[in-house]
């Protein structure tokens, strides 16, 4: 018990040491619903967990496919977000979730027995996910380009947000024929877009640590592929 109370004794000393530093930045409503999501976390954090209290927040890419569309190599997958109640909370405080979505395409060589492989393409953004009070809608966003969704229920969002269909990876002219590839994909919880006053919070706490690992899959191209450029 004396444990908890000190715990929160100095989480609350830290919570009024950052209020005092980022309220020039941040609206106070928006300070004042950080802090309220992170004493209420910690406190439950706080106590004893049960087996049928415990979930087990994750983020699972169930599949990654590839397939060519007019000489381009496209991929679909299905990402799976299981989002802890600590994410959940501040969401509906209003404190947007984002997420690094990252894609690669690997070219395996072997030199003399040595194996290694060379990235030939990479691509990175991040997708946000936040809420409305007002209208009582989520929305998402990406970096990638300028479209946002919005959405009744929770559900239908993150569904839409794990569907990744027809995306471009790369043109079959800038890839060799009869070459070993790898496609690997990988989606992350960004904790460092979070509001400061959550940033204790999401360090300590492994519930925010969410990863997903990298997802791969072969490649092997045919002969028959467009001849790459010089």
């Amino acid at each position: 018990m004396h444990n908890k109370v000190d715990n929160i004794n100095l989480l609350l000393s830290f919570a009024l040491s950052l209020l005092q530093h980022t309220r020039k930045y941040l609206p106070a409503h928006a300070l004042i619903s950080c802090l309220l999501v992170s004493f209420s976390v910690s406190a439950q954090n706080g106590q004893a967990m049960s087996p049928e209290n415990l979930n087990t927040p994750s983020i699972n890419i169930a599949y990654l496919h590839q397939h060519i569309v007019d000489q381009q190599l496209k991929v679909n997958s299905q990402i799976l977000f299981t989002l802890p109640k600590d994410m959940l909370k501040a969401l509906r405080h209003e404190i947007p979730l984002t997420f690094n979505i990252e894609l690669q395409l690997l070219e395996k060589h072997n030199f003399w027995g040595i194996s290694y492989t060379r990235t030939r393409q990479s691509i990175r953004y991040q997708t946000q996910l936040s809420y409305n009070t007002y209208d009582k809608t989520y929305v998402i966003s990406n970096t990638r380009n300028t479209e946002h969704q919005s959405f009744k229920n929770l559900h239908n969002a993150l569904r839409t947000f794990g569907t990744v269909q027809n995306f471009t990876l790369a043109n079959l002219a800038n890839l060799h024929s009869s070459t070993d590839y790898v496609i690997a994909f990988k989606v992350s919880f960004n904790r460092w877009a979070l509001p400061t006053p959550l940033l204790i919070e999401a360090f300590t706490h492994p519930r925010w640590h969410l990863s997903s690992n990298w997802h791969s899959i072969d490649l092997h191209s045919p002969k028959n592929w467009t001849q790459p450029r010089p």
